[in-house]
């Protein structure tokens, strides 16, 4: 095909200047996509920014989720939403396998937390975070003293069921 009807058939444009212009829109998508913001924390409410966070959580993007539930604790250290947080947090390390500090971050919210309906999912977080490290033993060792921090016989339940688990792997 000669030059002529090459540009005919094409608008006008040769097959260098295509390609520049296909060059250009590439990049020009880059560098939007680049310049998309961050999730903005400033000015938003206590109840916002625990909003935003749980957004982000449940669209599973957990790297986002992870830094808004940080930025919620700095500013609002005793908020209402604060064991929240704390377990999302550690939920959040325990889905990227960052199973120590899950378990920290598990034994914070029982520790500065011990009235909170979230300690019992908290105990069975510890157990969890044991349990998906392999370490079956210490699963065994903290059973008892995280039993006694769980109340009803759900809770009770749930951590039976991993230490069943967790002495079934040792025998396996």
């Amino acid at each position: 095909m000669d030059r002529g009807r090459e540009e005919q058939r094409y608008g006008g444009a040769t097959a260098r200047g295509r390609m520049r212009i296909w060059t250009a829109a590439v990049l020009l998508m880059v560098f939007a996509a680049a310049c998309v913001p961050r999730t903005s924390i400033e000015g938003q409410s206590e109840n916002g920014l625990h909003a935003t966070a749980e957004s982000a959580f449940r669209a599973r993007e957990y790297p986002e989720a992870l830094r808004l539930y940080e930025d919620y604790l700095r500013r609002y250290p005793q908020g209402p939403h604060t064991t929240a947080a704390l377990m999302r947090i550690a939920e959040i390390q325990m889905i990227e396998g960052r199973y120590e500090p899950a378990r920290n971050t598990y034994r914070r919210l029982m520790d500065r937390f011990p009235d909170s309906g979230l300690v019992p999912d908290a105990a069975v977080g510890v157990l969890k975070s044991f349990y998906a490290s392999e370490r079956y033993k210490d699963v065994i060792r903290y059973a008892d003293d995280l039993l006694k921090k769980v109340r009803s016989p759900d809770d009770v339940r749930r951590l039976y069921l991993i230490l069943g688990d967790a002495y079934m792997a040792i025998d396996s």
